[in-house]
């Protein structure tokens, strides 16, 4: 397992057992310390963003329309991430997200992972939106 997929995720809330859906994913495929494949996507999960989350991560109920649905989402990131060792700012939180999310699909996943917050705790997003900023960052 070379490659290492950096990601990210926004939802909106705190649970996907209470219902909080993913609604943007960015991440970098990084091979030998280089950026080989980005990902980025809002997706369409046809659920209203609560205010108080849209002013965590600056996205709106507008942004997501004429975006991707989750049916078309998940089948094409389960393929960009499989046998790559993912890292997340905080793995715990964006890993749960994505396990349910695949798992309304019928697909799971054993991947490793660190949390990038227990490697530099002093690390803090400093965007309001990580995924399309790293993303933009990184495609050219």
């Amino acid at each position: 397992m070379s490659r290492t997929v950096v990601l990210d995720l926004e939802t909106t809330g705190l649970s996907p057992f209470k219902g909080d859906r993913v609604i943007e994913i960015g991440a970098l495929a990084i091979e030998r310390g280089e950026v080989l494949h980005t990902f980025h996507t809002l997706v369409n999960v046809r659920k209203k963003i609560p205010w108080h989350a849209s002013k965590v991560h600056g996205i709106t109920d507008g942004m997501l329309v004429g975006q991707p649905s989750p049916e078309k989402v998940y089948p094409t990131f389960f393929e960009f991430i499989s046998d790559s060792f993912l890292v997340a700012h905080n793995a715990r939180f964006d890993l749960s997200f994505l396990r349910y999310e695949f798992g309304r699909f019928g697909m799971s996943f054993a991947n490793r992972s660190a949390c990038a917050k227990k490697i530099s705790p002093s690390t803090r997003p400093s965007s309001y939106n990580r995924c399309a900023a790293c993303s933009r960052k990184f495609a050219g």
